[in-house]
């Protein structure tokens, strides 16, 4: 899994399992929401190591991704990766505008440009394998992008399935950061720095086409 998803040959695990990892905390089944996310220092596998990783909750729900690494000296580094709040989501409690249903609605003349196809992509993105969930990103202006992406969950492998869909949520977020890259002229990479919310209704069947709105 962390293959597909190395900086300079440097195994990291993506910010969308930090979120999945706060979200399997989560009691039952049902929807979840998962807010006020900080990727605060990447947890990254130095010279193919494992890792281990632990979600810590405070008296007011607030998570961290914690670790603990010895390093040559035998100083033991302690780091806190990521932060945020997970919680079952009240679908009766949500607005229109917050609903399964609810739309980004982009006008067309925000989308005047055509993107890059798959192979254009992931000339510039690093990931590999499992990671390569876009397929293209047919149109995109200066304010809006369009992106199609297709997921499948089975080829990671896992033991269940996940709690919170990491891959469409990364498809969420290659998305946003192409957006940032085509807009900048392809001068520099862009990664997510938090969410301020994220809601799972369901999971994406496998291979299902996928339409990614970024505004």
């Amino acid at each position: 899994l962390l293959s597909d998803h190395a900086i300079d040959g440097k195994p990291v695990l993506p910010g969308v399992w930090g979120m999945e990892l706060f979200g399997a905390t989560v009691p039952g089944e049902g929807p979840v929401r998962i807010h006020g996310v900080e990727f605060a220092k990447p947890l990254k596998c130095h010279r193919g190591e494992a890792r281990e990783a632990t979600v810590v909750t405070d008296a007011v729900g607030k998570m961290t991704l914690e670790s603990e690494r010895t390093l040559r000296t035998g100083r033991v580094d302690r780091t806190t990766h990521f932060l945020g709040h997970a919680e079952a989501l009240d679908v009766a409690s949500l607005t229109a505008g917050e609903s399964a249903t609810g739309r980004m609605l982009i006008h067309a003349s925000d989308l005047a440009c055509e993107g890059p196809r798959r192979e254009g992509i992931y000339q510039a993105f690093f990931h590999t394998g499992v990671f390569r969930v876009l397929d293209a990103a047919p149109w995109w202006g200066p304010t809006a992008l369009v992106a199609t992406a297709r997921v499948n969950e089975p080829d990671l492998n896992l033991a269940a399935p996940t709690r919170t869909d990491p891959l469409t949520r990364e498809a969420m977020f290659q998305a946003a950061g192409l957006h940032a890259m085509l807009a900048s002229g392809w001068s520099r990479s862009f990664l997510p720095a938090g969410v301020e919310r994220a809601d799972v209704f369901d999971h994406a069947a496998a291979g299902e086409e996928l339409a990614v709105r970024v505004r």
